[in-house]
């Protein structure tokens, strides 16, 4: 995937993906996307097919939604799940050519790290600060070395009801 052309995969059974998740690859060309039940890996094995294989989690109901979210540069992998609406990040361990293992780490409690409400984006900065689009209330931050929020900015004034869908960062770091 590194010389960036468009690929088709063929897959067999089709496993059924969430509607609002995003996709992410990892340096070993893996692509993980949020399914049905879990989180889905594709990735080419030896020979060059492709192979997918559903990472299920322990309380998850086979119906439940699972989002990607990111991928950042610590190579952890943030998901969401709907109903719990808390942020997990996984450690990926992987190999070309083999599926991953995915270990949990950092958790943030809605509540706690960021305020109710559903989080739709996500971007961590070189600071380690993770910002969270929040349903139709603004941007939470979060320091994730302290794992402690930072402030939120809303969009109650000026622009009620608006969601933010993107969030990014320039190459000066604003």
């Amino acid at each position: 995937l590194s010389d960036r052309n468009l690929y088709h995969i063929p897959i067999g059974e089709r496993i059924k993906t969430s509607p609002r998740s995003g996709a992410v690859a990892d340096s070993n060309g893996h692509i993980w996307t949020g399914a049905r039940g879990g989180i889905l890996e594709l990735y080419a094995d030896s020979t060059g097919v492709w192979q997918q294989y559903l990472h299920t989690f322990i309380g998850t109901s086979p119906n439940t939604d699972c989002y990607v979210s990111l991928l950042d540069r610590a190579g952890r992998l943030w998901i969401t799940v709907d109903g719990n609406r808390n942020i997990q990040a996984y450690k990926i361990s992987s190999q070309p050519w083999k599926q991953s293992q995915l270990t949990p780490g950092v958790r943030l409690t809605r509540g706690k790290h960021y305020p109710e409400g559903i989080p739709l984006m996500m971007f961590v900065d070189a600071q380690d600060r993770m910002y969270i689009s929040i349903g139709e209330a603004g941007v939470a931050v979060v320091d994730l070395e302290q794992l402690a929020p930072l402030g939120m900015i809303t969009t109650s004034v000026g622009s009620p009801g608006l969601a933010v869908r993107a969030i990014f960062q320039d190459h000066h770091g604003t």
